[in-house]
């Protein structure tokens, strides 16, 4: 549970639940991208994740994704963390950040599932029909409000900085 926030409403305090998604035991990322660079070109896919919020009186509200997902193929993971580790450094000057200065520290490392897309980003769907890649994730935290975060997935099979 997120710690009880405080807002300029007649609600008061209350507290958020996030339910994540895991995929043969591995977790998807459910990170909000940034909004500049050549990711603007594509639609935001957020990782599944429910959010439960709760306040003195019970719950008052739940949102997020939930996707069915089918396997239709396996990859061998032939990026170790120390390649991924390189391949963040050589991308840091391309890197779309959305932390207010340019420094900051990785403080989570980790492989997860990263949704990619698929279709074109007219295509009604494209919410639905995704790919969920293996990457290495690395971040200055988890990005819920696009801010004061950096986060860069390096896919685990192909060593391709993803979206």
């Amino acid at each position: 549970a997120m710690p009880a926030a405080v807002l300029e409403e007649p609600m008061g305090a209350f507290y958020i639940v996030e339910f994540t998604r895991e995929l043969n035991g591995i977790p998807l990322a459910f990170d909000y991208p940034p909004r500049s660079g050549s990711i603007y070109s594509q639609v935001r896919l957020y990782g599944d994740v429910m959010k439960i919020y709760i306040n003195d009186q019970g719950i008052f509200r739940a949102e997020g994704y939930c996707r069915s997902y089918s396997e239709t193929g396996t990859v061998e993971l032939s990026v170790s963390l120390d390649d991924a580790i390189a391949i963040l450094r050589d991308n840091l000057d391309y890197v779309n950040a959305s932390t207010e200065s340019s420094t900051f520290e990785v403080t989570e490392i980790g492989l997860c599932y990263r949704l990619v897309q698929q279709l074109p980003s007219s295509d009604p769907d494209v919410q639905a029909k995704a790919e969920a890649r293996p990457v290495w994730r690395f971040s200055s935290g988890i990005n819920r409000n696009q801010t004061d975060t950096f986060t860069m997935f390096v896919d685990a099979a192909t060593g391709e900085v993803l979206p």
